[in-house]
């Protein structure tokens, strides 16, 4: 009973506010409402045990367990990836504020993930774009994803995007430099 849970420690919080009782039901029920689901309340919980308590042992846990509600709500690259934007802005605060914490591993791994995410919804706009013959529309979301996600696995279709984007407008000259970086880089 997760949710039942979570809202008797909310009601701990209400009653004895900044006592350790309270510290300690805060992070506890952000606990107990991600376990039930309740992505809302779990973020409300942990940003109000975060903002009380900013300097706690277990404020990298909150901040933790903010970006993992938003992660788990990342949809398919088709979807609007609000969820993944939020994640990545989370984590990286959960990074640069708790350097050493033992949630930053975790966090960096779901941070790559939810970039590859991002990625993945810039090409499948792209290809959208080209199906559509937006040409140029296309070849600015196939730019991003080579520029600026070049650490994910969609970089490789990226480029070969780039070249075809190119091909077609008959920019030969555009379309060789593309088909020589993706030779280049993944030579398979």
């Amino acid at each position: 009973k997760y949710q039942y849970a979570g809202e008797v420690y909310m009601e701990v919080d209400r009653l004895y506010r900044y006592s350790d009782s309270a510290r300690s039901s805060l992070i506890n029920a952000s606990r107990a409402f991600h376990a039930s689901g309740d992505y809302y309340m779990c973020r409300l919980a942990a940003s109000r045990f975060i903002e009380d308590f900013p300097e706690s042992r277990q404020a990298p846990q909150a901040k933790y367990l903010i970006g993992l509600c938003f992660y788990e709500q990342i949809p398919d690259v088709s979807r609007d990836q609000r969820p993944a934007k939020e994640a990545l802005r989370v984590f990286t605060e959960l990074i640069e504020e708790y350097p050493e914490s033992k949630y930053v591993s975790q966090a960096k791994e779901k941070f790559n993930e939810a970039l590859t995410q991002i990625a993945g919804q810039e090409l499948e706009i792209g290809k959208y774009y080209m199906e559509k013959d937006q040409i140029l529309a296309a070849i600015g979301r196939y730019k991003v994803v080579v520029e600026s996600y070049s650490m994910t696995p969609y970089q490789e279709e990226g480029f070969f995007r780039l070249f075809e984007a190119f091909t077609l407008l008959g920019i030969n000259e555009k379309s060789k430099v593309y088909f020589e970086k993706l030779k280049q880089s993944y030579p398979n």
